[in-house]
């Protein structure tokens, strides 16, 4: 079992796109031993494996399958071992993703990536549905008044019951997916300061339960 106050191995996925250092930094702010790491070894040993990405979904999908990433993501989270994917990185975890003219994405979730409606690119600091966040236990340490930072002109769309969703406000749409120990994240705790790093605890806590 995970706990945040415990110290555990965390590997961030470095696979050739994405804000690696800085989702690095909040794990090991926490007091985790942290690596970035290409190798797939160091996934499987590891405590818990996050999965973060910055960029165009038509440009990840190939580079995560080339570099077996998806793969091992895959087998790992079937094998139920807590797994964090964030904001591209939460996207590839998903079905067929718009972004890459339909191609398929990892689908450890059931569900696409679609453009997200209306705002066109969602950017800016958003409110999650606090009775959700509560619901899930990731609540602790957070007031309802809490904001993320939200960076993303493509989003979650959800298929099937047998996850729990989290929503942004204003707009509405899905900010946090979870089952079992698996986990994708569209926003930036690694840029949401203090909030974020309270959420990350809470999610560490999650995940490992």
């Amino acid at each position: 079992m995970l706990r945040s106050t415990s110290r555990i191995s965390v590997v961030v996925i470095d696979y050739g796109v994405g804000n690696v250092h800085s989702v690095a930094a909040v794990f090991r702010q926490l007091g985790h031993r942290v690596e970035i790491t290409e190798n797939l070894g160091d996934m499987e040993a590891c405590d818990l494996a996050v999965l973060p990405g910055v960029g165009s979904a038509k440009e990840a999908l190939p580079k995560v399958r080339h570099s077996g990433a998806a793969e091992a993501i895959k087998a790992r989270t079937e094998a139920g071992r807590p797994t964090i994917g964030i904001c591209l990185g939460a996207q590839l975890l998903f079905g067929s993703n718009e972004e890459a003219d339909g191609a398929p994405g990892l689908a450890v979730f059931e569900g696409s990536v679609r453009r997200v409606q209306g705002k066109g690119t969602n950017t800016g600091w958003r409110r999650l549905d606090f009775d959700e966040l509560r619901g899930l236990g990731l609540a602790r340490g957070l007031r309802s008044s809490s904001t993320f930072f939200f960076n993303h002109e493509f989003g979650m769309a959800i298929d099937g019951t047998d996850f729990t969703c989290v929503h942004a406000v204003e707009p509405r749409l899905p900010a946090l997916v979870a089952r079992g120990s698996t986990m994708a994240i569209q926003f930036h705790p690694e840029k949401s300061q203090a909030s974020g790093i309270r959420l990350i605890r809470n999610v560490i806590d999650y995940v490992g339960s």
